[in-house]
């Protein structure tokens, strides 16, 4: 079943193999300037998430920390991603046509 038969995105809106929804309209900036800086800084941001999300689970596969300890250590990185993510909003898109 696809996204847009129960609502979801539409057809030209698809997962990658990481379940992540990608698509055109994610992907690329309709607009230079500061929407354009904000799509920029935004995969920034998801590519440093990714990376910290990676290395903790590194560290749960290896035994080093616990699952309680990786768990609570996802969700302060996902919270700060948030925070950055907002924060990229405020900057470039705040007060814009979305």
């Amino acid at each position: 079943m696809h996204d847009h038969a129960i609502g979801g995105p539409g057809p030209d809106v698809r997962r990658d193999e990481g379940g992540w929804i990608s698509g055109p309209c994610l992907r690329e900036p309709a607009e230079g300037g500061r929407r354009g800086r904000y799509y920029i800084e935004a995969e920034a941001e998801d590519r440093r998430l990714e990376d910290r999300l990676a290395a903790i689970r590194s560290r749960e596969d290896a035994g080093t920390i616990a699952t309680r300890q990786a768990a609570d250590e996802r969700i302060a990185v996902m919270e700060q991603h948030l925070a950055a993510v907002r924060e990229l909003c405020k900057q470039h898109l705040e007060g814009r046509a979305r």
